[in-house]
């Protein structure tokens, strides 16, 4: 059995991909609650949902991801739609807020 040291570069290239998902699946999977990412495209594409996205809609992660069987923005009454993206666009304000920090050299860093 080769170690990561021992392997070649395109090994170690090749297994980062697989290793980070590892590492991530293995954070995910202790969570409550679930997970997911989708694109800002048209129809909000799914492309990573926790397998417990399954305990809120019923439905496996497997109908989401691509939008296969449904998307996510389907299971959303057509009243709460203005309040969903209201919420969505407060949470993304929060997000992108630039935050400042310490540099080593105790300078702040924006």
């Amino acid at each position: 059995m080769r170690t990561m040291q021992g392997a070649t570069a395109n090994e170690r290239v090749d297994r980062a991909p697989r290793d980070e998902l590892g590492i991530m699946h293995s954070i995910t999977g202790r969570m409550r609650g679930f997970l997911y990412r989708q694109l800002n495209d048209a129809t909000y594409t799914v492309v990573y949902a926790t397998p417990s996205i399954a305990a809120l809609t019923g439905y496996p992660a497997s109908d989401f991801v691509n939008n296969v069987v449904r998307t996510l923005p389907s299971l959303t009454e057509r009243e709460d739609e203005a309040y969903v993206v209201d919420m969505a666009l407060a949470i993304a304000d929060l997000c992108s807020r630039p935050v400042s920090e310490r540099r080593d050299d105790g300078r702040r860093r924006a």
